[in-house]
Formats: structure tokens, C-alpha cells, sequence
């Protein structure tokens, strides 16, 4: 689950039937460019991503651990 979805500064992901320790994020344009990639711990079934200094947009967002991936769009108000 990811919320709040459009966000301005903050964007959270709860894991609900998984939880791994570690995952890679990416986050592309909506014309398949990488802008950003780095990798976070989960603390407590929860992701915490600051990205208040992604411009207003709409992007697609990829969570990978092992055994695990995850994908959907999100926008920056």
C-alpha cells in the first residue's frame, strides 16, 4: 500500500504480507528515464521516502528485494 498517493513531500509504503529487511528503489519518468535509485531499510513493515525535491510530476516507482518487486505510479504535487 502506498500513501498518500499524489503526495508533496512525503510518500510511505506499508508492507503488508511481506517484509524484507532491505530494498532497492528506482523511480523513473514516465518516458522510461531513471531519475533516481538508492536502497532503504524497512523499519516496522514500513517504507519512509523524503522526495520533496522531485519536481511536480507523475513517475513510476519500483520496490525489489529478494523474492519481492513492486510497481506502480505515483505523482508529486
Amino acid at each position: 500500500v502506498v500513501f498518500p498517493n499524489p503526495f508533496e513531500k512525503q510518500l510511505n509504503f506499508l508492507f503488508k504480507n511481506y517484509n524484507p529487511k532491505l530494498v532497492k528503489i528506482s523511480i523513473y519518468d514516465l518516458n522510461g528515464k531513471l531519475i533516481r535509485e538508492f536502497k532503504k531499510d524497512i523499519i516496522k513493515n514500513q517504507l519512509r521516502l523524503f522526495l520533496e525535491d522531485l519536481k511536480d510530476s507523475n513517475y513510476l516507482i519500483n520496490i525489489a528485494a529478494p523474492g519481492y518487486f513492486y510497481s506502480t505510479k505515483i505523482i508529486k504535487k
